[in-house]
């Protein structure tokens, strides 16, 4: 009876311990994913914004028939779906610049703005800022992460 509670026990706490560590690298895939996100949403930063400034013209379309219906509303949905996020970037981007220009840290966006918005290479960021050659990138990974924070709220935390 004894050797059976100490089983049951031993089962219990390393099942315990095996979900505690299954939900840690569940938390940190998800966190990943969510910077993985961020920056993909950043590198095509400038093609999300030219799709959206063609909204108007795309939406003008003529319907025809029920299944040119169902693809428009398709279509529709997707910018509009589009241009709230890109609003959203747009917003979460001005918060970082007004902070890190209070923070007297501008430099750090400005090489993020260069990079992302402004598709400079390295070296002309270097050029630029006056910088060495890793400072880019650190810079603008710093600004990735508080952006992952802005967009994804609490959940790009990991809590």
């Amino acid at each position: 009876m004894i050797d059976n509670i100490n089983i049951d026990e031993v089962i219990s706490k390393a099942t315990k311990e095996a979900i505690r560590e299954y939900d840690k690298e569940k938390s940190i895939i998800q966190k990943d994913k969510r910077l993985y996100n961020t920056r993909l949403l950043m590198k095509n930063y400038n093609k999300l914004k030219e799709h959206i400034e063609n909204v108007n013209v795309d939406l003008d379309i003529e319907v025809d028939n029920v299944d040119d219906e169902v693809w428009i509303t398709s279509i529709t949905r997707t910018k509009l779906r589009t241009m709230k996020m890109m609003a959203y970037v747009d917003s979460a981007l001005k918060i970082l610049k007004r902070r890190f220009r209070k923070e007297c840290i501008e430099y750090k966006y400005r090489a993020f703005e260069m990079y992302y918005i402004e598709e400079k290479s390295n070296e002309e960021i270097i050029g630029t800022l006056k910088c060495g050659k890793n400072q880019p990138k650190i810079w603008s990974d710093l600004v990735l992460n508080e952006l992952s924070t802005l967009l994804w709220g609490i959940e790009a935390l990991g809590m």
